[in-house]
C-alpha cells in the first residue's frame, strides 16, 4: 500500500509540476507578448513623435525662409525696399533707390491642374489650405471667416507645397518623382507672410469726429485728425455688419476705444481701468462687457482678414533716412535711445531747428528769438532734399526738384523754397496773430565772414547791406498782411516857401488779408496792443525830400499808423479776403514837378498810438518801429521800382497804380509791372480797395490760355475744369484757434500749400509765377520729371504720444503704428485669373476705407464737406486696383507704390484740381508703403515615401509667428545701420 500511496503522491506531484509549468510559460508568454505590444506602441509612439518633430521643423522652416529673406533685403541701409502681403519689392545694389524686383513671401500659388476638384491629381498632391478651423479661437478659421459669395463654407486658401528629400535637398515639383528610393521624399511645408501694416490695428484706430461734435465731450478724438487714432474704426464696423447706421458703428468705436482706455486720453491706463489687446480674439470678450451695443464676435468674424492688434512701420523716407520733422519744436524732434538729437551726418538735427530757446514760440524773427547758425543749417539741409537726384520713382537718374523749377541754375534759387517751408511750420506753430517773416540774402565772401551761409536780417546789426554783386534776397510767406497795390499822386501846383518848391503829394498803400490766410479778421489798430503802420522807404528822398504839410519837417521814418484817419473810409477792421488802403497827404521839395517815382513800401507792426499822438505826431517815432517791431512785409526786397506819375490834371481819384498778379508775388520789381502786347507798362487805372484787375484778368482763365507761363514749366494751381484758382494758397490759423488747437503742422500732404512761384532774384527779366504751389495731384509732366508728390515722403508731421501707451504707438525710435500700408494687394491670392473663384472675396481694402471715411473733402461751396463712407469705398477700391486718375500715370514699380505719395495718380484721390488735395492731405501722414511687422503662417508636414510609391503623411504642424523688425539708426549718419528681427508673438495651431 505505501508504494502506491507514493506513486499517487509522485504522481500528483508531476501533475502539479506540469501545470506550474504551463502557468509560469503562459506568464512568460504573456509577459513577452506584452513587451512586444509595448515595443511596438513604444515604437509607433516614438515613430509618431518623431513625425511631429519633423514636421515641426518642416514648418519651421517656412519662417526660417522668411526671416531669412527679410534680414537680406530690408536690413541693407543703402537699399530701399516696399512690402505687401505675402511679398517684398527691393531694389538692386547698381540702382539703390529704384523698386524693381519683387520676392515672394510664401511658397507659391498652386497651377490650376491642382486647383481642379475633378482633375487626376492623386489627393495627397492636393495643395495645403492654409485657412483651417484652430482650437486657438473657438474653432474660428485661422485667417477669414468668410465665405465665397454664395456658399457657406470659408474661403480656401491653397498654397504650394515645397518637398524635402532624405538628402536634405529641396524639390519644388508640384507632383514630385516618387520612382527615387534612395533619396525618398521625407517632408514638405508651405508658407505664407502676412504685412500686418496693411490691416487696421485696433489698438490704435478709433474714429474721426464729425462735424457738430462736441470738444467737452468724453468721446470727443482730441487728437488730431491725422494721429493713428484718426483711422475710422467705426466705417470697419459699418463695413462689417450693414444694419448699423453711421451712429451706432461710431458707439462700437467708442465702446471698443473705451476697453482700452475708458478717457479716451490714454491717461488712465494704470491698474485695471484699461490694457490693449493681445490678440483679435479678445475682440469676442466685448460681447459679454456690461453695457456693450454687441455684435463684436459677428464683426470680427466679418472682417479678421482687415484686423491686427500690433503694427508699425520704419518712420523713414525711402532713401531709409529718417524723415524730417516738420517742426521747430525740440519737443516734437526724433530722438535716439540715449535721448539725445537724432542728426544727420552733417550734424543737423532731423527738424527745423532755428529757436535760440527750445520750444519757444517762433513767431517773432528777432535775433533774440531766431538762431543764425540754426537757421542756416536748416535752410541748408531743406536745400540738399531739393538737389537729390536718386528719386525712386523717376526714369531719369539726373533729375531734381532744382532742375524742375529752376532749370540750369545754381542753388541759391531754392533758398525761397527752402524758407517757404519754414515759414509755413513757423505760422502753424506760432500763436501769434501776425507772423514776422524771415529775410535774408546767401553771404558773399567777405561780407558777414560765413560765404554761402543764409544769413538772416534779424542777426545783422541794421538794414542787410545787399552790396553789389548780391542778387538773390529773401523774403518768406507767413500768416500775414500783404501789400497788393501801390500808387503816387503829386500836385500840379507847388507851395513856395523860402524859394523852394514843395510840390502836394499823396502816396497810397493797399494792404490785403488773404482769404486763406489763417485770419478771419484783424484790426489793423490794434493787433496785440500794437499798431500796423506803413513805411514809406528812404528811398523816396531820391526825386526829392519828403516834408510834414504842417511843420515841413522832414521825415526820416515814414512810417504811416492804420489809423481812422489815415486809412480811406476809415475802417480799421479788415476781414479775410478784404483790402484797406493807407492814404498819405505829404508835400515833397523838388524844383520841377517830377515825371517818375522810385516806390518801395513796408508794414510794421509797433507801439499803438492814441488818436491825439496820430493828429499831432502824424508818425511814430521811427527807431521805435524798426527796432521794437515785428517787420511785417517790405516790397520790393532790396529795390525799389520806379513809377511813371500821371500827368498834372489828372485827380487822386483816377490815378494809375502798381498792382501785383498774386499777393505772395511782389518781392521783385517784375512782379509790379504789367505785360500788356509784350510791352511792359503800369496800369492806366487803379482798383484801391478792391480784387486787383491784373488778379481778375488770370483767375478763372483757363490755365493752357495763359501766356506767363513758360512752356513745360511747373504746372499752376487749377480746379477741376483746369481754371486758374488760389484755393492753393493757405496759412494755418494760430496755435490755439479751434482750426489749429494744437499749434503745429498735422500732416505732411501740407507741403501742397508751399508757395513755388515767388522770385527771389531782384534782377530776374520776369516777375513771379502767381498761384502756384507744390502739386500733390497727378503730375502733368512724363515719369522723367520730379512729381511734387515725391517731395512730400521725405517729411513726417509730429505724432503726439501720451508717455504712457508709447510702446504700442512708437515700438521703437524709428517707427510709428497705427499707419496704414497702400500696398495691400493680396499676394499671391490677388491674380483672380488663376484663381477666378477668389474674386472679390480676399480683398483688403477695408483699412483704406477706413483710412479715408471721414476725411475733409471740402468744395467751392461746403469748406466743411467730408468723404462720406460709399466716396471712401470707391476711392479705397481705385487704390487697391491702382487704378490711374486720368492723366495719372505708373511712377517707379509698376506694381506696386515707391512712394505714399503716389496715391496721388489714383483716380479719386486728387484728381479734381486743387481744392481735391484735401483728400491727399487728411491721410498723408497716416499712409506708409511697408510694414515691420510680419506674420508668418506655416504648415509642415512629416512624409514616408512606400514601396508601392505612395505617401503617407505622419506628422503635421501648423504654427503663426509674428515677426517685427526694430530698426536703430546709427546717431552719427541717420542711418538704420542696426536691424533686429525679434518675435513678438508665436503659436502652435491644433485643428
Amino acid at each position: 500500500m505505501k508504494f502506491k500511496r507514493d506513486g499517487f503522491l509522485s504522481g500528483r506531484c508531476g501533475g502539479a509540476a506540469l501545470i506550474m509549468t504551463v502557468i509560469l510559460l503562459a506568464l512568460i508568454t504573456v509577459m513577452v507578448m506584452g513587451f512586444a505590444n509595448l515595443v511596438r506602441n513604444e515604437t509607433a509612439s516614438a515613430s509618431s513623435h518623431q513625425g511631429r518633430g519633423r514636421a515641426l521643423l518642416f514648418a519651421q522652416m517656412g519662417t526660417d525662409m522668411v526671416t531669412s529673406t527679410l534680414r537680406n533685403l530690408t536690413a541693407d541701409p543703402s537699399l530701399t525696399w516696399a512690402s505687401r502681403p505675402g511679398a517684398l519689392i527691393t531694389a538692386l545694389p547698381e540702382h539703390p533707390t529704384k523698386l524693381v524686383v519683387q520676392t515672394d513671401l510664401h511658397s507659391g500659388m498652386p497651377s490650376a491642374r491642382l486647383l481642379d476638384v475633378t482633375s487626376d491629381v492623386k489627393e495627397i498632391f492636393r495643395p495645403a489650405n492654409l485657412n483651417v478651423s484652430t482650437l486657438h479661437d473657438n474653432g474660428s478659421h485661422l485667417i477669414t471667416d468668410q465665405s465665397l459669395a454664395g456658399g457657406s463654407s470659408p474661403i480656401s486658401l491653397p498654397l504650394r507645397w515645397v518637398y524635402l528629400r532624405q538628402d536634405g535637398s529641396v524639390d519644388f515639383a508640384e507632383e514630385p518623382d516618387l520612382t527615387d528610393e534612395d533619396n525618398p521624399v521625407t517632408g514638405r511645408f508651405a508658407y505664407w507672410a502676412d504685412d500686418e501694416s496693411s490691416k487696421v490695428n485696433i489698438n490704435t484706430a478709433w474714429k474721426r469726429n464729425a462735424p457738430g461734435d462736441s470738444n467737452t465731450a468724453e468721446n470727443y478724438n482730441s487728437f488730431f485728425p491725422t494721429h493713428p487714432s484718426g483711422v475710422d474704426l467705426a466705417s470697419v464696423f459699418a463695413e462689417a455688419d450693414s444694419s448699423l447706421d453711421a451712429e451706432a458703428a461710431r458707439l462700437k468705436a467708442d465702446f471698443l476705444h473705451a476697453y482700452i482706455t475708458p478717457n479716451h486720453r490714454y491717461t488712465d491706463m494704470a491698474g485695471s481701468a484699461g490694457r490693449f489687446f493681445n490678440d483679435l480674439s479678445e475682440m469676442r470678450r466685448l460681447d459679454h462687457l456690461p453695457g456693450s451695443p454687441g455684435g463684436f464676435a459677428t464683426a470680427l468674424s466679418n472682417s479678421k482678414f482687415q484686423l491686427t492688434h500690433y503694427n508699425h512701420d520704419p518712420d523713414t523716407t525711402f532713401f531709409n533716412e529718417p524723415r524730417f520733422v516738420l517742426t521747430t519744436q525740440e519737443k516734437y524732434a526724433p530722438r535716439n535711445p540715449d535721448g539725445t538729437l537724432m542728426r544727420d551726418a552733417n550734424g543737423v538735427p532731423y527738424f527745423l531747428d532755428i529757436l535760440n530757446v527750445a520750444n519757444s514760440d517762433p513767431g517773432e524773427a528777432s535775433s533774440q528769438n531766431l538762431s543764425r547758425v540754426k537757421l542756416d543749417k536748416t535752410i541748408r539741409k531743406l536745400i540738399t532734399y531739393l538737389q537729390r537726384v536718386d528719386w525712386p520713382m523717376t526714369s531719369n537718374e539726373t533729375a531734381s526738384l532744382q532742375s524742375k523749377y529752376y532749370p540750369g541754375t545754381n542753388e541759391l534759387r531754392l533758398t525761397q523754397l527752402a524758407l517757404n517751408i519754414l515759414e509755413y511750420v513757423r505760422s502753424a506753430e506760432s500763436s501769434l496773430d501776425l507772423v514776422e517773416p524771415i529775410r535774408g540774402i546767401i553771404d558773399l565772401p567777405g561780407t558777414y565772414g560765413t560765404p554761402g551761409a543764409f544769413v538772416a536780417n534779424a542777426h545783422v546789426s541794421g538794414v542787410i547791406n545787399v552790396g553789389s554783386g548780391v542778387a538773390n534776397i529773401y523774403k518768406g510767406s507767413t500768416r500775414n498782411l500783404f501789400i497788393t497795390e501801390v500808387s503816387a499822386w503829386v500836385g500840379d501846383t507847388p507851395v513856395v516857401r523860402g524859394g523852394n518848391n514843395y510840390w502836394p503829394c499823396e502816396l497810397f498803400c493797399e494792404i490785403h488779408l488773404p482769404k486763406h490766410g489763417g485770419l478771419e479778421q484783424i484790426n489793423l489798430a490794434d493787433v496785440d496792443g500794437k499798431m500796423v503802420s506803413v513805411g514809406f522807404s528812404t528811398y523816396l528822398k531820391s526825386p526829392g525830400e519828403f516834408f510834414s504839410p504842417d511843420t515841413f519837417a522832414t521825415f526820416t521814418g515814414k512810417y504811416i499808423p492804420c489809423h481812422a484817419t489815415t486809412i480811406m473810409g476809415g475802417n480799421t477792421m479788415i476781414g479775410a479776403g478784404e483790402y484797406r488802403v493807407v492814404r498819405l497827404k505829404t508835400v515833397i521839395r523838388i524844383n520841377n514837378r517830377p515825371t517818375t517815382m522810385p516806390l518801395r513800401l513796408g508794414l510794421a507792426l509797433g507801439p499803438k498810438l492814441t488818436p491825439s499822438q496820430v493828429a499831432t505826431e502824424g508818425v511814430p517815432d521811427p527807431g521805435s518801429v524798426v527796432n521794437h517791431a515785428r517787420r511785417l512785409e517790405l516790397v520790393p526786397v532790396g529795390q525799389t521800382f520806379t513809377m511813371t506819375l500821371d500827368g498834372a490834371s489828372v485827380s487822386p481819384e483816377s490815378i494809375r497804380s502798381y498792382e501785383v498778379t498774386e499777393y505772395n508775388v511782389n518781392s521783385v520789381a517784375r512782379s509790379w509791372t504789367h505785360d500788356e502786347n509784350g510791352v511792359l507798362l503800369p496800369r492806366l487805372d487803379h482798383s484801391f480797395g478792391n480784387v486787383n484787375q491784373r488778379t481778375l484778368g488770370i483767375l478763372g482763365k483757363e490755365a493752357s490760355s495763359l501766356t506767363f507761363l513758360p512752356t513745360g514749366a511747373p504746372e499752376l494751381d487749377v480746379d477741376k475744369d483746369g481754371k486758374l484758382t488760389d484755393v492753393g494758397l493757405r496759412m494755418p490759423y494760430p496755435k490755439g484757434h479751434a482750426k489749429n488747437p494744437h499749434g503745429i503742422v498735422y500732416s505732411a500732404g501740407e507741403l501742397g500749400f508751399i508757395h513755388t512761384g515767388i522770385e527771389s532774384n531782384r534782377n530776374a527779366t520776369t516777375g513771379g509765377v502767381p498761384f502756384r504751389t507744390l502739386r500733390l495731384q497727378p503730375s502733368r509732366h512724363d515719369t522723367s520729371v520730379v512729381p511734387d508728390w515725391a517731395f512730400m515722403d521725405l517729411f513726417s508731421a509730429p505724432v503726439v504720444v501720451p508717455n504712457a501707451v508709447r510702446t504700442v504707438f512708437a515700438p521703437n525710435d524709428s517707427a510709428v503704428a497705427g499707419r496704414v500700408n497702400v500696398n495691400a494687394l493680396v499676394e499671391p491670392y490677388a491674380d483672380v485669373t488663376r484663381h477666378p473663384q477668389l474674386a472679390g472675396s480676399l480683398e483688403r481694402n477695408l483699412p483704406l476705407i477706413a483710412l479715408l471715411a471721414g476725411v475733409p473733402n471740402p468744395s467751392e461751396t461746403d469748406e466743411d464737406r467730408l468723404l462720406t463712407t460709399e466716396q471712401a469705398r470707391t476711392i479705397a477700391e481705385n487704390i487697391y486696383f491702382r487704378r490711374l486718375a486720368s492723366g495719372g500715370k505708373n511712377y517707379g514699380y509698376a506694381g506696386a507704390y515707391d512712394s505714399p505719395g503716389e496715391i496721388a495718380e489714383i483716380e479719386g484721390v486728387a484728381d479734381q484740381g486743387e481744392l481735391s488735395e484735401s483728400v491727399l492731405r487728411g491721410i498723408a501722414s497716416l499712409v506708409t508703403t511697408r510694414g515691420s511687422v510680419i506674420s508668418i503662417y506655416t504648415i509642415g508636414q512629416s512624409l514616408q515615401q512606400t514601396r508601392s510609391r505612395e505617401l503617407m503623411v505622419t506628422g503635421e504642424q501648423r504654427q503663426r509667428t509674428m515677426l517685427e523688425a526694430l530698426r536703430e539708426l546709427d546717431p552719427t549718419t541717420g542711418l538704420a545701420t542696426q536691424v533686429r528681427f525679434r518675435k513678438v508673438g508665436h503659436n502652435d495651431l491644433y485643428p
